[in-house]
């Protein structure tokens, strides 16, 4: 899921896109390694109760809540889905590669939300598990990254406000206008924007044989409170299940391309 600094990110990606790529910024120095005397191990102990807990549209401010319950849009295709993807990581500077494995639970959230849970593992061990709450997996309404090593809790970044919110991914362009700030403050950034162009359109099954229906492409361009363009994604958007995952990325520093290794939906 390219911000800067102490920004939310606009798109909903992958945990590697986000830490690798910039989404998420830089912790805050901790205070404590408790959050309301709850330690950071409970998460990884259970994942889908975090999330079933803490990204739902009523965390939201009031205003954001409105916009996305007025769009009247429709759930998404699936109660739950499950994916493992290779992630393979281009380094511009050095051109070293490296690949990670992600493994990815979505949930349906209703509204065309979805709730996620992405754990990115490299030689068999996880290093980070990102969770979200998104409408359709491209525009993200809440996320945090815990480091597996982590000790104090992350920052979790929200959407504080919408100003545009396309929701029809039947047409040609569609675009996120929004601000964001962290979880629980009232500070928020300046205006940032997702923008995107809809590319090819083929059979899902190309991307892995499990997968039913179409693919429509989407080409995206993330910008930040300056106005200044962070990153392009490519995201395959499944017609049949309603949800978008990217297949490759670009930042200043790197280039992410992503296969899809198992595919279930339930």
């Amino acid at each position: 899921m390219f911000a800067a600094k102490r920004m939310i990110c606009g798109v909903g990606v992958a945990a590697l896109t986000a830490s690798l790529a910039g989404c998420v910024p830089p912790p805050p120095r901790p205070a404590t390694t408790t959050r309301n005397a709850i330690p950071v191990s409970s998460v990884f102990q259970d994942k889908e109760s975090y999330l079933a807990q803490h990204f739902t549209l009523t965390y939201l401010p009031k205003s954001v809540q409105d916009t996305v319950e007025q769009a009247g849009i429709a759930p998404v295709g699936f109660d739950r889905l499950h994916m493992t993807t290779q992630v393979t990581v281009q380094n511009t500077t050095t051109g070293a590669p490296t690949t990670f494995i992600a493994s990815l639970l979505y949930e349906n959230a209703g509204n065309g939300l979805v709730r996620e849970i992405s754990t990115l593992q490299r030689n068999g061990f996880d290093t980070s598990t990102l969770f979200v709450l998104s409408y359709r997996g491209l525009y993200s309404l809440r996320s945090q990254t815990f480091q597996s090593t982590a000790t104090a809790w992350p920052p979790l970044l929200e959407t504080k406000q919408i100003t545009h919110y396309d929701t029809d991914f039947t047409t040609d362009h569609i675009s996120y206008i929004y601000r964001g700030g962290l979880g629980g403050r009232p500070q928020m950034t300046s205006p940032m924007q997702v923008s995107c162009t809809a590319g090819k359109h083929y059979s899902a099954s190309v991307l892995h044989a499990n997968i039913g229906g179409n693919v429509r492409e989407f080409n995206c361009q993330m910008q930040n409170s300056n106005g200044v363009l962070t990153s392009t994604t490519t995201y395959a958007y499944f017609e049949k299940y309603g949800l978008a995952i990217p297949i490759s990325s670009k930042t200043p520093t790197n280039e992410l391309s992503t296969t899809i290794q198992e595919f279930r939906a339930e």
